[in-house]
């Protein structure tokens, strides 16, 4: 398992990789409020996508997700 941190509105935030197989997952820790877990899909078109686990909290996750992405590079 992983750790990184990101910045996200202003805050630290630490994330954990959850990765199993194929799937990436990440857990994504806020400080203020209940923590988020995200995966990381492709489309039918080969383009990458983040959904929230519950559902409810795509565009948050899609958000995060990049921010992740590019800290990971």
């Amino acid at each position: 398992m992983e750790k990184i941190i990101i910045e996200f509105q202003g805050k630290k935030i630490e994330v954990e990789s959850l990765s199993s197989g194929n799937k990436i997952t990440y857990k994504v820790n806020f400080h203020d409020r209940p923590s988020l877990t995200i995966l990381r899909h492709v489309d039918s078109h080969n383009n990458p996508d983040w959904i929230s686990i519950p559902e409810g909290n795509d565009l948050l996750a899609q958000e995060l997700g990049d921010l992740i992405e590019n800290e990971m590079k």
